[in-house]
């Protein structure tokens, strides 16, 4: 399909309604800047300028779970001169609540049915046996996903870089 053609493609809500569309697309797009930041700060807290590449080439193929377990072991080397790394298990708590809670919405089905008029979450365990769940949700529980990813940044720039963000709507410019 040519460029022109696409462009007068309108999906509207399709295949969720648009509100849940944009929290769900705002939700990969804050966990993207998480995997970023996690790999910049091991590259910080391995000695690297941020700016230095080498950083980016040791630690962008890692997955969360081994930026998370490297990360705690730079925390732990270095704890006791850098007192803001003392705040690292808030901020680890924060980042395991966002990413599970982001894995729920990300790695599942949502579906709209139209019976109920609701959104449903569909997703399977199988850590040992199959489990398998079905809910319905509503728009509120993806915003939440958000502030949760967001607040985990925070709590990350807090202890690796000793620095304070504000939040967009901290500053009012949500």
């Amino acid at each position: 399909m040519k460029s022109e053609e696409l462009n007068k493609l309108v999906f509207g809500s399709w295949p969720l309604p648009e509100e849940y569309l944009i929290e769900l697309g705002r939700i990969v797009a804050l966990w993207t800047v998480t995997e970023k930041i996690l790999g910049l700060f091991l590259a910080k807290m391995s000695g690297y300028e941020l700016n230095d590449p080498r950083g980016t080439i040791l630690f962008n193929n890692h997955t969360i779970p081994q930026k998370i377990d490297t990360l705690g072991c730079l925390v732990e080397q270095y704890i006791e001169s850098h007192p803001s790394l003392k705040e690292y298990p808030d901020a680890l708590s924060k980042l395991r609540i966002a990413q599970k809670n982001r894995n729920k919405y990300v790695h599942s089905s949502l579906f709209f049915d139209p019976e109920s008029k609701k959104i449903v979450v569909s997703y399977a365990s199988t850590r040992g046996k199959l489990k398998t769940t079905s809910e319905n949700i509503e728009l509120i529980d993806l915003k939440r996903v958000v502030l949760e990813i967001a607040e985990a940044n925070k709590a990350l720039y807090k202890v690796v870089l000793n620095r304070e963000i504000p939040l967009p709507w901290e500053k009012g410019n949500a």
